[in-house]
């Protein structure tokens, strides 16, 4: 017999039925978690989680209320000892997001071409919460994902959109800088309503990682979208995303969040920099 729990050893008792006795405290239950008390912990320093997700998927199978906040996680295969604290959004679009980056848009820290994407060392990891602190948590190395869910603010009003792919990480997918495209795209409605009074060509409309050419002054975004006047991608003059290249036409190349379009975009040839953006995983 088997009651569904990880952390009991169950038992067939001819009178009684299933018996469940409680696991030895510190066995490995689901999601990274150990066994205390028969119950499975997780999320806590002890007990880091491999996401926010799993997190997720453990509270939910014990009854428990699910809170966003700041939570323990670690690498699937790491000791508790290289834990590390990463906000989990628990509440909004299914929960189990996993915070990855949190980027300013009035600094140079997320452009395209900064060391941050192509490194796995944290930056400021001691401010894990969700707020509008710069951040590049260990999440962006360790967590696994088939979603990302991005949001900008400008002006105090926050959008968001989310993609589908695959990746053991989102290092995985970005720091070689080859371009990968989603499994899933958001559409170009979807990143034009990603930000207020956003601009894009009308062409191209390709998404993607490390989505660029070889032409260093034309347009290319980490994250995001490409456009372009012509009906290809070789000379892209707009984009929206996270991790901005090129001042081709005058568009702002210091942009690490935001959207940017020359030559025809289709709100105008402007720079519109985000306030602050957030990358979150599940």
């Amino acid at each position: 017999c088997d009651d569904g729990n990880p952390c009991t050893t169950d038992a067939c008792d001819a009178k009684k039925g299933c018996v469940a006795s409680p696991s030895k405290d510190g066995v490995v239950c689901a999601g990274g978690g150990l066994c205390k008390s028969g119950a499975c912990e997780i999320g806590t320093k002890d007990a880091p989680g491999i996401s926010c997700l799993a997190i997720r998927d453990v509270l939910k199978e014990q009854g428990k209320s699910l809170k966003s906040g700041v939570y323990w996680l670690k690498a699937a295969k790491a000791p508790a000892k290289e834990a590390y604290q990463a906000y989990c959004e628990m509440t909004v679009d299914g929960g189990g997001w996993t915070l990855v980056i949190k980027a300013s848009g009035s600094a140079k820290t997320f452009v395209y071409d900064s060391s941050w994407w192509n490194n796995n060392k944290a930056l400021a990891a001691d401010k894990a919460d969700y707020d509008n602190s710069e951040a590049k948590l260990a999440s962006y190395w360790t967590v696994a994902f088939s979603e990302v869910r991005m949001g900008m603010e400008y002006k105090k009003v926050r959008k968001w959109l989310t993609i589908g792919v695959k990746a053991n990480s989102l290092y995985s997918v970005v720091a070689d800088g080859k371009y990968r495209a989603f499994t899933k795209n958001a559409g170009r409605s979807a990143w034009k309503g990603l930000i207020s009074g956003s601009t894009l060509q009308k062409n191209c409309n390709r998404e993607g990682f490390n989505n660029r050419t070889n032409l260093s002054n034309h347009a290319g975004i980490r994250i995001g979208i490409l456009g372009n006047e012509q009906s290809d991608c070789s000379t892209p003059d707009s984009r929206i995303g996270f991790g901005a290249r090129g001042d081709v036409g005058g568009i702002d190349k210091n942009m690490p969040v935001g959207s940017a379009a020359s030559y025809g975009g289709d709100n105008g040839n402007k720079s519109v920099k985000a306030d602050f953006g957030w990358i979150f995983v599940r």
